[in-house]
């Protein structure tokens, strides 16, 4: 259940209240038999959570709250794993395992922080370009096969690198602390990036990657430095502590995370998969867009100073295919004055299809009537369609077609920074079916999209279940049990 107070204020709340429901009244199978006594509805429903805004309360009521068995969770954990609300992987884990719980350094044999030879002198072209995998932050992927930069013998004799076995570890300590891979061909890394390799009497590599990533905050809050945060190896393997199971369960919980690993890569790639592809008989009339538009216009050109909080005026960042993020990080907050003499230009209304025009061109959505109000800056063009013309959510899909990314990518090639101007955007040419089969196809777009959105929300599942299957490992046997019966809701 979520519930939402004053959803579509701005606002700069850094958390939010989390219950875990696990007796609802009715047994959670399909018979859904009545359970006597209390439930934890009723603990929800007796709770003030309509006057408990964490941070803003009475110190009486969040007393209540967590009385009741409510819990503070960080809204920026939330928005790091892609606003997951399951809030119980977001629990900081205590330390009273049914496990032993050992340090880092007790289970691995070797870590080192990586090297880059001398770029800036005569001999630095003999350096590169040879067949020794050499690793930076972008090409850590769960398994390391390749690199897109190249050392020589001679490079790495250069520098302090060292080629990692396969089967080891590649953590980044530096930039995008504890993104984390398995090595799968001999690697070096540049500085900043560290190789381990464990001791497999007692460590299964790929237990420690999943015990790793699922730990990625823990190991930024070790991070120290004025300018550059980083860890040092050093400290990572002191004070890093993890449960350490038999070899034979290591393997089981690796099993068990594989599997939904494999679900979740197969819902990414049915994401990826799909684009809007549908056939225009090239028959129909040929029309430009301000046509068939009447309006098209963009954001500011100077936008007015950025305050901490006030009127949203959104960018492309904001926008992605489908949808319109109102991320409080990626939002510029102006004046109500200033707010009013920009929204003169863009005046947004439910229904007006939006399209990115500047850095990242093509991206498109469509205003909802439950979007807060906002205004745009000049990298978003707002069209307002003729709707006895042409269907919005017709010009939306188009916007993803090939043939307009095929436009707006050659138009945008011919400005110094890559982008489209008004003119060329209002003279874009395309077939215009009737609206009833705009219509039609629309729907069955729309269709399409729905099952695309359901894996969206498999993933977010299953990556509960590894976070909820990781938690368990930290927890006493008798709460360990329970974890392994109980479902994701």
């Amino acid at each position: 259940i979520l519930y939402f107070t004053d959803a579509h204020r701005a606002h700069n709340q850094k958390n939010y209240w989390f219950f875990e429901a696990k007796n609802i009244g009715v047994s959670l199978d399909n018979r859904k038999r009545k359970i006597k006594g209390d439930n934890d509805l009723k603990k929800i429903e007796s709770s003030d959570i309509s006057q408990a805004t964490p941070g803003a309360a009475h110190p009486d009521i969040v007393d209540n709250m967590l009385e009741i068995g409510f819990e503070i969770i960080d809204l920026e954990k939330v928005k790091n794993n892609n606003y997951n609300f399951v809030g119980n992987i977001y629990r900081d884990s205590k330390k009273n395992s049914k496990y032993k719980i050992v340090k880092l350094r007790d289970v691995i044999l070797d870590i080192k922080d990586g090297g880059t030879p001398p770029r800036k002198n005569n001999n630095s072209d003999i350096y590169f370009g040879g067949n020794i995998n050499w690793c930076v932050v972008k090409d850590i992927k769960p398994e390391i096969y390749d690199t897109a930069e190249k050392l020589s013998e001679i490079g790495l004799q250069n520098c302090s690198a060292k080629i990692w076995p396969v089967d080891s570890i590649i953590i980044s300590l530096g930039a995008t602390i504890g993104k984390v891979g398995i090595v799968k061909r001999p690697t070096a890394t540049k500085q900043g990036l560290s190789g381990l390799i464990v001791d497999k009497s007692k460590l299964i590599t790929k237990y420690l990657y999943y015990i790793l990533q699922s730990k990625q905050e823990e190991i930024k809050s070790m991070a120290s430095g004025n300018t550059i945060k980083e860890v040092r190896p050093v400290k990572l393997i002191e004070q890093f502590d993890l449960p350490l199971p038999p070899l034979d369960q290591q393997q089981e919980i690796v099993n068990e995370l594989d599997g939904y690993q494999k679900i979740i890569a197969g819902a990414k790639q049915a994401i990826d998969a799909w684009k809007p592809c549908f056939t225009i008989n090239q028959e129909y009339k040929t029309v430009r867009l301000d046509e068939v538009c009447t309006k098209i216009t963009d954001g500011s050109h100077n936008p007015p100073p950025a305050l901490s909080s006030g009127n949203l005026m959104l960018s492309a960042v904001n926008i992605t295919n489908f949808d319109i993020v109102f991320d409080p990080n990626k939002i510029r907050y102006i004046s109500e004055d200033d707010f009013k003499q920009e929204n003169k230009r863009t005046d947004i209304s439910a229904g007006d299809v939006l399209l990115s025009i500047v850095g990242t061109v093509g991206k498109t959505a469509i205003a909802q009537e439950n979007h807060p109000k906002f205004t745009l800056q000049r990298s978003v063009a707002v069209i307002k369609c003729n709707s006895k013309l042409i269907d919005n959510r017709y010009l939306m899909y188009f916007f993803c077609s090939e043939q307009a990314k095929h436009y707006l990518e050659n138009k945008s090639k011919a400005t110094t920074q890559s982008g489209i101007y008004l003119k060329e955007l209002r003279e874009m040419q395309f077939s215009l079916p009737p609206l009833h089969i705009q219509q039609e196809i629309v729907e069955q777009l729309e269709q399409e999209r729905k099952m695309i959105d359901s894996q969206k929300e498999i993933i977010k599942l299953f990556e509960a279940k590894i976070q909820s299957r990781l938690n368990a490992l930290w927890q006493p046997e008798e709460e360990n049990e329970l974890v392994a019966d109980k479902s994701v809701w």
